[in-house]
């Protein structure tokens, strides 16, 4: 049978035995019944227990300023239209265009390149500004009181200043699964997406609790990030669901944390989906771009296809990596480890953001043989977690094995065995 996965922006087509495929666990693909920008429009009509955003706008007067969080190169939100909406809503109840800030919730990645910046200017014109959130530069950061964990440990936490200094604050973002904080979207943007370091770090550290995991809302991670909001004082939130194709489906606006948890209702509808038996072979699409932009990206891939694995069977990763490892930190725990094992004392020692990425991978490697399709360089660090394999040698071991499960989208798939 011919099965078709995303990679990168393109498409790979594999032929694996039929009879030995026992599951292809996908969402369906819905089609979205308005264009982006209508759909945002009503969503803005229709705020969940909030009043609408020029309401807002109105009660704060027009000389207010705003801070527009965006996602980063990661995440596959619908960036033009949602810019126009929203500069379009501003601006009509009054808002002057120079006092506008986009703030891209970087948290500890990257910034936008310089491409990507000239980009996202074309969009937003000459007059608001567009940051870059820096997690360590202290001249970017206010602090916003103290966040407290189960355990009873407090961290002071600090914030970027756009966010924390604007008059009127607003989160946008797509809700998707995530494996340590249950969802992505909604107060993820201010933790980690736009805190300091120090708090983006040891939240993270949390991450071998058995409530940090992937369609969990339950979770210390979350509730960090919820309390983070919370003490900035958000305003709005623009919450999207998107379709495997990411098209935006549906949009839920308003209070920061009601908006945020109709769209978990949603997500947990469309991305949990029933499986009835584990195979000796899993083969994971990371989701295609920008869900295998790099190796760090993909991993979430790996944690959702491991639902789908016998205890010791093969898992092959497909995922293009064309920014290769992703995180130099990550890279460097890779390699200066004479066994990817070595990073689980490190990591007790010294949690580094990045280096827990490495572990992850440790984590992983114990339940399951781990194989890997990309573009990047078959050497010895990529070696430590993957063999490497080429499309022909994948189509090859599927033949051979007794039972084959597929997962598309894995990075943003959860599998729920029946029963």
């Amino acid at each position: 049978m011919k099965i078709d996965l995303r990679y990168g922006k393109d498409e790979l087509s594999l032929e694996l035995p039929g009879d030995k495929v026992i599951s292809v666990v996908e969402p369906e693909l819905e089609r979205p019944e308005l264009e982006p920008e209508d759909l945002l429009r009503s969503s803005l009509r229709q705020p969940v227990e909030s009043e609408e955003l020029s309401e807002l706008v109105e009660d704060v007067g027009g000389g207010a300023s705003v801070t527009v969080t965006l996602e980063d190169h990661t995440r596959p939100v619908p960036t033009g239209p949602l810019v126009d909406v929203l500069m379009e809503e501003l601006t009509d109840a009054g808002i002057s265009r120079e006092k506008i800030t986009f703030l891209i919730a970087t948290g500890i990645h990257r910034d936008l390149k310089p491409a990507e910046m000239d980009e996202l200017r074309k969009l937003v014109g000459p007059e608001p500004k567009i940051v870059n959130h820096h997690a360590n530069n202290k001249s970017e950061l206010i602090p916003v009181g103290d966040l407290t964990y189960p355990d009873g440990t407090t961290k002071e936490l600090s914030v970027n200043r756009h966010l924390v200094s604007a008059d009127i604050s607003i989160l946008t973002g797509d809700v998707e699964f995530h494996q340590l904080f249950g969802y992505g979207g909604g107060a993820k943007s201010v933790l980690p997406g736009t805190a300091d370091g120090e708090s983006v770090r040891f939240n993270h550290s949390l991450l071998d609790l058995p409530e940090a995991r992937a369609g969990n809302l339950n979770n210390p991670l979350r509730e960090a990030a919820e309390k983070a909001a919370d003490l900035v004082g958000i305003d709005y939130s623009l919450n999207l669901v998107l379709n495997p194709d990411k098209e935006p489906l549906y949009c839920y606006s308003g209070d920061v944390h009601k908006s945020f948890r109709k769209a978990v209702a949603k997500v947990d509808e469309l991305y949990k989906v029933g499986f009835q038996d584990r195979a000796e072979l899993v083969i994971v699409e990371a989701g295609g771009h920008p869900k295998d932009i790099d190796l760090y990206q993909a991993q979430k891939g790996v944690e959702n296809g491991l639902e789908l694995l016998k205890p010791g069977g093969d898992m092959v990763l497909v995922a293009r990596c064309p920014d290769g490892w992703g995180s130099e930190t990550f890279h460097r725990w890779i390699r200066e480890a004479d066994d990817i094992s070595d990073t689980f004392e490190r990591i007790e020692d010294n949690f580094v953001i990045g280096g827990h990425k490495a572990y992850i991978y440790a984590k992983e490697k114990r339940e399951a043989e781990l194989y890997l399709v990309s573009e990047m360089k078959e050497d010895k660090d990529l070696q430590k977690i993957f063999t490497p394999m080429s499309p022909g040698h994948l189509e090859e071991k599927a033949e051979a094995a007794s039972s084959i499960s597929v997962l598309k989208l894995g990075s943003c798939t959860l599998p729920v065995r029946n029963g």
